[in-house]
């Protein structure tokens, strides 16, 4: 059973699989792995809000192809695997990848015009933090699959399973510890995390009009 399970992957989550691959190519070539990723890796590809102004928008992709190293990278490997690989082995590779990359992009486009330059334009210092800090990995789209998941729960544990994961994040976001105030980068990944599982669950909402429209269609 387990090995026909395996000998499925390649077919039943590409888009898993080929994620994986490229957060651990990268990982390996920076040693990202098992340390940090180096500072000079980071301004090359990560995404700082004030990058939309000078249309450094390659950014909005290679970010979500790198993490900040050691144990984040392994966490990313994990969620990908429990988020990513379950929304494609169930709904398919289209769902899991247009929810990945969808939530991921609007995500960092919804931080960036919504909050962090608004704020800088207001002159509030955090909104000046936000929009300089330069941030990487992929967890707007894993978080946004998984706000997808849950919205894909049966009865009343959808329900349950969000008032969960929105708790959890509320309380990150809004009553973080001292040292992670003063982080720009983990602020940054906070909130971000609270825009991408809203946008997950509600993504339902989309799959379901466009199923219908597909069956309409074919009819």
């Amino acid at each position: 059973m387990i090995s026909r399970t395996l000998a499925r992957l390649p077919a039943r989550v590409p888009f898993t699989l080929l994620m994986l691959a490229a957060l651990g190519v990268r990982a390996w070539r920076t040693d990202s792995d098992a340390a940090d990723l180096p500072q000079r890796v980071l301004q090359r590809v990560g995404f700082a809000p004030r990058d939309l102004l000078s249309f450094s928008w390659r950014r909005l992709i290679s970010s979500a192809l790198f993490t900040h190293g050691r144990t984040e990278f392994w966490v990313a490997v994990v969620m990908i695997v429990a988020a990513v690989g379950i929304l494609e082995w169930s709904g398919g590779s289209i769902v899991a990848a247009v929810t990945f990359w969808g939530v991921h992009l609007a995500t960092l486009l919804v931080e960036s015009l919504v909050i962090a330059l608004p704020l800088k334009l207001a002159g509030a210092g955090i909104g000046a933090r936000l929009s300089d800090v330069r941030d990487v990995g992929p967890s707007a789209g894993y978080v946004g699959a998984l706000g997808l998941l849950c919205a894909l729960l049966p009865g009343p544990w959808r329900n349950v399973a969000a008032a969960v994961a929105l708790a959890g994040l509320v309380y990150v976001v809004f009553a973080p510890d001292e040292q992670a105030v003063t982080n720009a980068a983990r602020l940054s990944a906070d909130i971000a995390h609270f825009i991408a599982f809203p946008l997950g669950w509600y993504s339902l909402a989309l799959w379901r009009r466009l199923r219908t429209e597909h069956v309409a269609g074919a009819a």
